[in-house]
């Protein structure tokens, strides 16, 4: 959840569900349950909600509303949205998407520096680095395959290396670029092209009717 507003501390809660409060402002907490949470300008927070497994088809009101303790007049309006249950349809648990493993190397010959590499509309899995020249008959056992770190940017060391992997579930053009801006214009940047996929929710959806046309 993220509190976008200028100027109105915010409570948050869904009817009859408890929210576990595992995150504040990008930092893990002790988790905790609460039936509401207040949020204020500029907070974020990550909540997990557990489901009701008995109410299929059922929704429930969300609300939101503001907190003020100083004078004065303020919008005292209440947010409503719906949260909807669906009834369980079966689905295959097979998969069609593609494993993308990339191994970025650091050892240029005209020289080394750290490169904070990001991609665009992925979640990255860290699962190996080192330094020199990777090896790809002795480094792959060493990979982390059972909890690596998940990021979006990583920094690629000082002569060495950095193996990745991400799942390409979202169709597109996306960049993929060295956060040092001054080596993005020097030509440390690619896209990679996403294919769709065979599921509806692996497919780009059409241009709205009233694109302008070139």
């Amino acid at each position: 959840m993220i509190n976008a507003a200028l100027n109105d501390e915010l409570f948050f809660s869904i009817a009859n569900h408890t929210l576990t409060v595992v995150e504040a402002d990008a930092l893990y907490v002790k988790p905790f349950d609460t039936k509401t949470v207040l949020i204020t300008p500029g907070q974020t927070t990550n909540v997990l909600l557990k489901t009701k497994s008995k109410y299929p088809n059922a929704t429930f009101l969300m609300f939101a509303r503001p907190y003020v303790t100083g004078q004065g007049t303020f919008d005292n309006s209440t947010v409503a949205g719906i949260l909807e249950y669906e009834s369980p349809t079966p689905h295959s648990t097979k998969s069609n998407l593609s494993s993308v493993e990339l191994i970025m190397q650091d050892t240029s010959i005209l020289g080394v520096e750290s490169h904070p590499l990001h991609l665009h509309g992925f979640n990255i899995f860290v699962v190996g680095q080192g330094f020199g020249n990777f090896d790809s008959n002795k480094d792959p056992a060493k990979f982390n395959l059972v909890d690596p770190v998940e990021r979006n940017t990583i920094g690629v060391q000082s002569g060495g290396w950095v193996a990745i992997r991400f799942l390409a579930n979202n169709p597109g053009v996306w960049f993929m670029h060295c956060h040092l801006e001054v080596h993005t214009s020097w030509g440390l940047k690619m896209a990679w092209l996403v294919l769709d996929g065979k599921l509806p929710n692996q497919k780009l959806i059409p241009p709205p009717s009233d694109l302008p046309q070139c």
